[in-house]
């Protein structure tokens, strides 16, 4: 008996389709390996697109196939592997290399060797691809013409301060009294505030806690976690111009659709707070700098939850300025402030610390190569997937070469116009657009691949870099924008801050981890 796999997939689309569905396709694989005396050894089933081989199910079958723990694979049908037409003839060719059966139950054991099954199995593909092609097109008109009949097509979370009615076909905006009162009281306080003048976004959000009112939801919030108004909520509330009745569907499109809905707050007030936000901003960042310029702002993100860290600037009462990196959801700046690592890191004092370390790098010329030699000797390893692919890849390419040849030789040996030269012509386009995808998909992991590996081109770029820095390496020491270059730009220092009774300090750079600054010899000399 031979070792079975059985794989069914679905996705949104495919369970609108009746007969389908993962039970429907499970039961006829399962009568289908009984009624041909196959030993199914598992079964495997994806509820994703079928546009992409990278499916969690998927992957563990192909990793049993390669692995020899099967020999025969049992699908309903081919778009059930995919509707990728390349990534068909991958896993066709890489099928029969194994020896492994590919069995349908719409049409029985496939025969991988058959050059003419070949041709009907890519015309089927393709004929699938531009199938999944109109679907995605047509569920895409569908939803603009929605949009501009003055549907409302968002997805996610309904903008606060309205619900969402079903208005004949449509669904559409409408007002949400409570919450609308909500964001209006936001802008005044914004604006005009209380006796005391108008009100920071942090001050109103701590009023709206005060108040006990419940906070806004949203995609980055979900109820479980909003217990309390945060900054950023306020900040968005203030800068959406859904409030004044604008809504676009694919605004980031070319073609944006303006949909009408029903305004909240007046062109006046809104104007006012986007006035009064623009001035604070530019307040914000003339002060956030200090007199300490923020080296690695932008490359460090904290240690415990992962999220980025700010730069922030307050003034001492001796009338000194102090930055210091503090994590944005620790002190809900962004996100929703769960976050316990509410330690500042004085920015002068990490600034320091790094620079010292990378400096250490670049002027220590065995640390130097040691770095770009381990970080090229662990590129197999690491982009071992990509590597696996491309040389499938490669040997889909040579036999597709040979088929081409085969069949361009049996097209000019034929006699003029009979209906095996009509076919080999045909054929032999099919293969040539079979090759053209193919070449694509390699172009496509050989930039996956150069662009993760340090190449010699890269690596002398890299030592002519620090070499034009050369000599007046130390002199960077007093110039900020040479340092925040050689940080940000040139060697993409990436730093994660922690605390834990003491601070902790973990850096890397395109050339690996940046440890802890030692004197030594130097590249430049």
């Amino acid at each position: 008996m031979t070792k079975t796999i059985l794989y069914t997939r679905v996705s949104t689309d495919d369970q609108k389709d009746k007969g389908v569905s993962l039970d429907v396709q499970s039961s006829k694989v399962q009568a289908y390996a009984t009624l041909n005396d196959m030993r199914v050894i598992a079964e495997f089933a994806d509820d994703f697109s079928g546009t992409k081989l990278e499916r969690p199910a998927f992957k563990k079958v192909l990793a049993l196939l390669r692995e020899g723990k099967a020999k025969a694979l049992v699908c309903y049908d081919n778009d059930r592997l995919t509707r990728n037409p390349t990534d068909y003839m991958l896993l066709r060719d890489e099928f029969a290399q194994l020896g492994v059966e590919l069995h349908y139950v719409t049409r029985g054991k496939i025969n991988l060797n058959d050059e003419i099954m070949q041709g009907v199995e890519d015309f089927q593909g393709r004929f699938a691809k531009q199938w999944l092609k109109k679907i995605v097109q047509g569920c895409t008109d569908g939803r603009r013409e929605k949009a501009r009949q003055g549907g409302y097509m968002g997805h996610g979370q309904t903008p606060y301060g309205y619900d969402v009615v079903k208005d004949g076909k449509l669904f559409k905006l409408v007002i949400n009294e409570g919450e609308a009162e909500i964001v209006l009281l936001i802008f005044r306080l914004y604006v005009f505030g209380d006796e005391s003048g108008p009100m920071s976004i942090k001050e109103i959000a701590n009023h709206l806690n005060l108040l006990s009112i419940p906070p806004a939801i949203s995609k980055r919030n979900d109820e479980r976690k909003a217990s309390r108004w945060q900054v950023w909520r306020i900040a968005d509330i203030l800068k959406s111009r859904v409030y004044l009745g604008e809504w676009y569907y694919a605004k980031d499109s070319d073609n944006p659709i303006k949909v009408s809905i029903p305004a909240i707050v007046e062109q006046e007030i809104f104007d006012a707070a986007s006035a009064r936000r623009i001035k604070n901003k530019k307040g914000f960042r003339a002060t956030r700098i200090g007199t300490h310029q923020a080296l690695v702002r932008g490359c460090v993100v904290c240690g415990h939850c992962g999220y980025a860290m700010y730069a922030m600037t307050t003034k001492t009462k001796t009338g000194k300025y102090y930055t210091y990196y503090v994590c944005g959801c620790a002190k809900g700046v962004q996100y929703n402030g769960t976050c316990e690592n509410r330690h500042h890191f004085n920015a002068q004092r990490i600034d320091a610390d790094i620079w010292q370390r990378l400096k250490g790098l670049l002027t220590d010329k065995d640390k130097f190569d040691r770095a770009i030699d381990e970080l090229n000797q662990n590129y197999d390893t690491q982009n071992q997937e990509i590597i696996d692919e491309l040389n499938r890849v490669e040997t889909s390419i040579a036999k597709r070469n040979k088929e081409l040849e085969k069949a361009v030789d049996g097209w000019i040996s034929m006699e003029k116009g009979t209906t095996t030269k009509e076919y080999l012509k045909k054929r032999c386009d099919e293969i040539e657009l079979n090759l053209a995808e193919l070449q694509a998909k390699k172009e496509k992991l050989q930039g996956r691949l150069s662009g993760q590996r340090l190449t010699q081109d890269r690596v002398t770029s890299l030592s002519q870099t620090v070499l034009s820095i050369g000599r007046g390496l130390e002199k960077a020491d007093h110039i900020f924008e040479a340092r925040r270059q050689l940080v940000a730009d040139i060697f993409n220092v990436k730093v994660a801050l922690s605390f834990d009774g003491q601070e902790d300090i973990q850096a890397t750079c395109e050339l690996g981890p940046l440890e802890n600054y030692e004197p030594c010899r130097s590249i430049l000399q």
